[in-house]
């Protein structure tokens, strides 16, 4: 074979062996986000579906992200649903700019978006969880329940459940809304502060015990509704019930459990 030749060969081998071999790092690219679709129901806000490509995001990264139209600007508050998908929020407030620009900001990337007509949701149900308005002084009064080893012994011993409801009381934390009723039994992810409050408190064993898994969302809510309610026990519907259909916080179902003396019906 002519040398010339043989030299050509082996240079269009290599190429193509390093071009097999880089291909699919190329192919990757860098992570980003892509967006899905938008929603802007009345009452709840606009809604942004965002796909997650070549890795995933943490809450962390998604902070402080924000929607801007001229000089104003609105916050957005993003989570991560259970299909991995980055789903954020922002407040109705952003339904006088209808039909206009605006730029989203999220993870130091920026999507051109126009501001959808609202839809007027069919089916808006509560979230029912429970809320303190004093979370230091509840921090506090748990550390109280674990005194140090050379702490003299109390005269009672301080019950945890009656210590948690003196702070804690059920409330409206959420509200959620659709285009189709739910189901009983399905379940919502939804977001809210006391969530990383209780990890930050309670830690991973209280996860562990309760949950299985120290990654647990303590901000699921299952769907219940008044048929349900209706089995339950008076002292029970006394207790918790706030008017069903509704969906239930995972916590306030727990710990209902106990203080309200009854299995509350899921």
């Amino acid at each position: 074979m002519n040398k010339k030749l043989q030299v050509f060969l082996s240079v269009l081998v290599a190429l193509a062996f390093l071009a097999a071999t880089s291909a699919p790092a190329f192919a990757a690219g860098p992570r980003h986000l892509s967006l899905l679709d938008i929603q802007h129901w009345s009452g709840k806000g606009l809604i942004l579906r965002f796909e997650a490509l070549n890795g995933a995001y943490t809450r962390s990264e998604l902070k402080g992200s924000y929607a801007l139209i001229g000089n104003n600007e609105f916050g957005m508050d993003c989570n991560i649903d259970d299909d991995g998908k980055v789903v954020c929020v922002v407040g109705d407030a952003i339904a006088q700019f209808t039909g206009r620009s605006a730029t989203v900001l999220l993870a130091g990337q920026g999507f051109f978006i126009t501001i959808p007509e609202r839809k007027q949701p069919a089916y808006c149900y509560n979230i029912y969880g429970l809320m303190t308005d004093d979370f230091e002084g509840f921090v506090a009064a748990m550390e109280e329940l674990t005194p140090e080893e050379d702490a003299p012994p109390m005269d009672e011993p301080l019950d945890p459940f009656e210590t948690i409801f003196s702070y804690w009381y059920p409330a409206t934390v959420g509200r959620e809304c659709s285009a189709t009723p739910p189901s009983v039994g399905d379940i919502l992810n939804f977001d809210h502060p006391y969530e990383q409050e209780l990890r930050d408190l309670f830690g991973p064993e209280f996860f562990n015990t309760f949950l299985g898994d120290e990654e647990g969302d303590l901000t699921t809510a299952l769907f219940t509704d008044e048929l349900l309610w209706a089995e339950a026990p008076e002292e029970m519907r006394l207790c918790l019930y706030q008017g069903a259909p509704a969906y239930y916080a995972w916590l306030y179902i727990f710990l209902g459990t106990i203080y309200c003396g009854g299995l509350i019906p899921v």
